[in-house]
């Protein structure tokens, strides 16, 4: 499981987040007509834990170190070792602060053929303690993993978190790396409650502020998921107000336009989870002109995908919880004694403006997500919404639904979504690789990709 947000996230730094007014009927799928009749006493304890760190590695340097690391453990990973030698050996005199980085990376071979008693022997003529000691434990910890022990795998990273809880800039890339892996490990193996103990204690130290968010992103994610399964209400809420905490704190990043995109589609999801449905379609509503100029921008970035840019645009998301919203109004709305029937139109396929709809309904949101959003994790659930919102027209009223999608579209869904699915596996980013494997096989079983995909599942 690689760990570079820095790549992803600081280009986009120096776009601005403001936005024009801006409409996005224009790209969206046609669907005709059917009528049937903030905390400041919590960052200044951050900023009290980051000053106790010390100074802090340039983040130039850091960036030049994590790009000879990648190319070293690329060539490692293609079964290149003799090619990564002398690259090792330059990085040794060039940056001597990535000393245990590339200790594990020469070790790197003996651990994927299984030899942990050859690399225990060097590990024990190892200083206990030292960042060389410490980067080789974790790599067998995942080398554990890998072979589902994960006996071995969780003492190893439980010892390395316990005797370093607050570590040096030397280990800071390591640690950062170490927990990400060891946060991923988790929700695999669904302990989710410890994974969020990780990224709460990785949130208090000093790092680069593109690579905090990128923690704090994935943790209110991790809550919410969570508040969306609790039953106990008093539990439920503590996981809403924990991720609205770190939400809020996100908004403030508007000089990182995906990090401020994404806390828009959090604050409103945390709305959601406490039933206040009208102040999260406020809030998306209020915010969308700012949403489609980060797309448009990503857009522009990444015309193709990729480099994965659009998967990180907030406008999937808003769009898509929106179409949940109104779609969970038109379900109060059919249990009424006498049902408004204008008033579930209106929520399913926008309301009257001038004579015609305005396209603004759960289906005219969920379809355009499907079609005009591949790349996004939440295409597959729109489209999963857009069919059930068909089906209910259709027993309902006695009529189908004509909509604009042609094969080229459905061709780049079925694409983006089995690269999705790929992406994660090489990334081994496996319990995401599953989830997204399952989902785009579910929806496209017959694809010529979904014989690789099985593979990839089965290995």
């Amino acid at each position: 499981m690689r760990f570079c947000p820095s790549k992803i996230l600081l280009p986009l730094a120096l776009l601005c987040a403001a936005a024009p007014l801006v409409s996005f009927a224009d790209e969206d799928v046609k669907v005709e007509e059917i009528d049937p009749n903030a905390g400041g006493g919590a960052m200044a304890s951050r900023k009290k834990s980051q000053e106790d760190q010390g100074p802090q590695i340039d983040p130039k340097l850091k960036r030049a170190m994590d790009d000879e690391a990648a190319f070293i453990g690329g060539l490692i990973d293609i079964s290149m070792p003799d090619l990564a030698a002398p690259v090792i050996e330059r990085a040794k005199k060039a940056y001597p602060l990535m000393a245990a980085q590339l200790a594990v990376l020469e070790q790197k071979g003996e651990l994927r053929l299984g030899h942990f008693d050859k690399v225990q022997a060097i590990v024990d003529k190892m200083k206990k303690g030292s960042p060389e000691y410490w980067g080789l434990k974790v790599e067998m910890a995942n080398a554990y993993y890998s072979r589902r022990n994960m006996e071995k795998c969780s003492a190893l990273y439980n010892e390395f978190f316990q005797a370093v809880p607050k570590p040096t800039p030397e280990l800071m890339s390591f640690y950062q790396t170490a927990a990400y892996s060891w946060i991923q490990i988790l929700k695999g193996s669904k302990k989710f409650e410890e994974a969020a103990k990780i990224y709460d204690s990785m949130l208090l130290l000093q790092m680069e502020d593109n690579v905090w968010c990128m923690f704090a992103m994935e943790n209110v994610e991790l809550l919410l998921s969570l508040a969306g399964e609790e039953k106990d209400a008093k539990k439920k809420e503590s996981y809403v107000k924990r991720a609205n905490k770190l939400a809020d704190k996100l908004l403030w990043k508007q000089d990182l336009i995906i990090v401020f995109g994404r806390a828009v589609a959090m604050k409103a999801h945390c709305e959601m989870l406490r039933g206040k449905v009208d102040r999260a379609q406020e809030l998306v509503n209020e915010f969308m002109p700012q949403l489609s100029d980060i797309h448009t921008q990503l857009k522009e970035l990444d015309p193709e995908g990729k480099e994965g840019l659009l998967r990180l645009s907030p406008m999937p998301q808003c769009r898509y919880l929106l179409a949940k919203l109104l779609w969970d109004d038109v379900q109060k709305e059919i249990e009424a004694a006498k049902p408004d029937e204008n008033k579930i139109k209106d929520a399913l396929f926008g309301a009257r403006a001038g004579g015609s709809r305005n396209g603004m309904g759960a289906y005219n949101h969920a379809l355009n997500v499907f079609i005009k959003y591949p790349e996004s994790t939440w295409a597959v659930a729109a489209g999963e919404l857009a069919d059930k919102i068909e089906a209910f027209t259709f027993e309902r009223y006695k009529k189908a639904i004509k909509k604009q999608v042609t094969p080229e579209q459905m061709a780049k869904v079925q694409q983006m979504q089995f690269r999705n699915a790929y992406d994660a596996f090489m990334e081994r980013d496996y319990p995401t690789a599953i989830k997204l494997y399952l989902e785009v096989l579910a929806t496209f079983p017959e694809a010529l990709d979904s014989v690789g995909a099985v593979a990839n599942l089965a290995e």
